[in-house]
């Protein structure tokens, strides 16, 4: 008799998530918990214990929690503080549920997952083509593809927001959609799967998107044959930036003002210089423990605005945009992890990020499978430097998720028959 299992909700979740953020990325959040309750239902259902994690992450996403909590001592908003710390700890066990689960499917469940995969990023495609086909503004967006100069993007991008976010979440997606591809189709299924995915961010207006992808696929042509190396320089280079990213802001030239001719840069880029600039000069004012969790939302003087200026094709400059020196978070993870948790908080990520790498091999043992890992998380290391707040829900959710789509299309399958979902016996990942 059918049943709902673990296989089915993956597929489902993989389905949903693409289009759900191009309408409203902040939905990813409640599908996200969603899917881990219905994964927990199921296999509570069946008779089947609930998916555990390893003790090792476990153990390491506790301590992070907990520090987050004892910053509420010194936050600036106390009460924010734990209100985020409650969201992270619902996010934290749904996501380890999840990745449980993922990682217990057997062949039937991953197959359904890569169908999902796919499936989701067929729909999402169709979705987004029907939204710009009607929309009265197409022929900005046609400019901004065509001419490509600073003024046609800048406009292109005013009008056509909802391209950013599901433009940035289908290039993290993508890693485990070609793996999904390879487990359906074989290496062929691979690079066709890749090369159409590729050609789909090539056509928005994101440049976090594309720089994104084009290093994950860097990565994953390196690592494939150079694993080792390539995963000693990602993790060296990460757990570098956690802990120089405010000296290295010090660095980066000012914005011009409004006498000096503008950047030839997206006006979104050149705010962020506005941002990490102000959120370095916060870490210097409290470099140890940090402001307390959440607190980029409060910092004293963050809401002070900035302008952003363009200028006409006659030369003439004006201001395009203005905007709060910090809104709500860095949009850079190293910055805000430092800003917010302090070098405790960032031993803890790099405790997180060690342990995982050295385990990844044992859970993903194929050589595809191991680079796409490596190339997902470079792409998703690229959007957060970028664009989304480290600790926002659904972003979390988006991590996690995509996390749980490559150890599903990605794991080996248990040699004897049982139905998706079912956890297997410990193993080396356990």
């Amino acid at each position: 008799m059918w049943a709902l299992n673990g296989g089915h909700i993956l597929a489902l979740t993989a389905l949903a998530l693409p289009t759900l953020v191009a309408f409203t990325p902040k939905g990813a959040a409640p599908l996200f918990i969603a899917a881990a309750v219905a994964m927990v239902a199921a296999e509570r259902i069946a008779g089947r214990p609930i998916p555990r994690p390893p003790s090792w992450l476990g153990g390491v996403l506790g301590g992070f929690l907990a520090w987050g909590l004892a910053s509420v001592l010194w936050a600036v908003d106390p009460l924010e503080a734990v209100g985020k710390a409650g969201q992270i700890a619902g996010v934290f066990v749904a996501g380890a549920i999840l990745l449980a689960g993922a990682d217990a499917l057997d062949e039937t469940g991953r197959r359904d997952v890569s169908r999902g995969l796919l499936a989701g990023a067929l729909l999402c495609l169709v979705v987004i083509l029907g939204r710009v086909a009607v929309s009265p503004d197409i022929g900005l967006l046609l400019d901004g593809l065509i001419k490509r100069t600073a003024y046609a993007r800048q406009q292109a991008e005013t009008h056509f927001l909802f391209l950013k976010a599901v433009s940035t979440v289908s290039c993290v997606l993508l890693w485990p959609s070609v793996i999904g591809a390879r487990r359906l189709w074989g290496r062929r299924g691979l690079w066709v799967a890749a090369t159409a995915l590729f050609a789909v961010i090539l056509l928005t207006l994101s440049h976090t998107a594309l720089a994104a992808a084009g290093a994950g696929l860097i990565t994953f042509l390196l690592a494939r044959w150079f694993f080792r190396i390539m995963a000693g320089l990602i993790v060296g280079g990460i757990l570098l930036g956690l802990v120089a990213a405010p000296a290295l802001v010090g660095y980066l030239p000012p914005p011009p003002s409004a006498t000096e001719k503008p950047w030839s840069l997206p006006l979104s880029l050149v705010h962020r210089v506005h941002i990490w600039t102000f959120a370095s000069q916060r870490i210097a004012e409290k470099p140890v423990l940090g402001w307390g969790l959440n607190a980029s939302r409060s910092l004293p003087g963050g809401k002070d605005e900035v302008r952003l200026y363009g200028q006409h094709p006659d030369g003439r400059i004006f201001v395009n945009a203005t905007g709060e020196i910090m809104p709500l978070h860095p949009h850079n993870a190293f910055l805000q992890i430092r800003l917010e948790m302090g070098l405790p908080g960032v031993g803890l990520a790099a405790l997180l990020l060690v342990l995982a790498a050295r385990r990844l091999p044992r859970a993903l043992p194929g050589p595809d499978e191991r680079a796409a890992a490596l190339a997902a998380l470079v792409t998703s290391m690229l959007v957060g430097l970028s664009s989304f707040g480290v600790f926002q829900s659904w972003w979390m959710g988006v991590l996690w998720l995509t996390a749980a789509f490559l150890a599903a299309v990605g794991g080996v399958s248990t040699s004897r028959p049982r139905m998706a979902g079912q956890s297997r016996p410990p193993g080396p990942t356990g």
